[in-house]
């Protein structure tokens, strides 16, 4: 499974498991699929992918209140 989401600036990820919002901290406005606040000692299921390849591959944009899609 692979999911897709976009935080606050718009951004674009790839995700390898579920993600959910962050619910505090600095890196509020991004999606996470840790469940840890130390996210650089966890290891990294997502990757960014250039803007606008969410929409080539649904045909249609996300935002940040979007949930997640599974594709």
């Amino acid at each position: 499974m692979a999911w897709l989401a976009v935080d606050r600036n718009r951004d674009e990820y790839f995700f390898t498991r579920k993600p959910f919002k962050t619910p505090f901290g600095e890196k509020v406005g991004v999606w996470t699929s840790e469940l840890r606040e130390d996210f650089l000692e966890t290891k990294i299921h997502y990757c960014k992918i250039e803007r606008g390849s969410i929409f080539k591959l649904l045909g249609r944009e996300l935002d940040y209140d979007s949930e997640p899609v599974q594709i």
